[in-house]
């Protein structure tokens, strides 16, 4: 309500309401709070190009924040998982027991497995 209260207040109140209501909102309020705008009362009118400034803002916004929620944190999280358990690996000598020759390759890419998040459907 607090991102789109502003587009809200626009589309519905604002361009359909806006000629009759600001004058009169402007007619009950003290004359010190709107001194300047008594004179351009008369002149007024509602800006229709502020929705559409608002739409394209509020989309492009959450646009660009989706896809640094989608893409960016997950690959900063996988490549601060790896930093920190090499600095892990680094503090603690080395990994404690060494694996065969012939089983490394197969034994490293199930350890990678293993480490992944779980993977579920509705994710997708």
């Amino acid at each position: 309500m607090v991102a789109y209260g502003p587009l809200l207040l626009t589309s519905y109140v604002y361009i359909p309401f806006g000629p009759a209501l600001v004058p009169w909102l402007l007619s009950i309020l003290p004359p010190s709070v709107h001194a300047h705008t008594l004179r351009a009362r008369s002149a007024f009118a509602v800006n229709g190009e502020k929705l559409h400034h608002q739409v394209v803002a509020f989309t492009l916004t959450g646009q660009i924040t989706g896809a640094l929620v989608e893409v960016g944190v997950p690959f900063l999280l996988e490549r601060g998982k790896g930093e920190v358990a090499k600095v892990l690996e680094k503090r603690n000598g080395g990994p404690k027991e060494r694996d065969e020759e012939d089983e490394h390759h197969f034994l490293e890419r199930i350890r990678h497995e293993a480490s992944l998040p779980e993977y579920t459907v509705f994710a997708e």
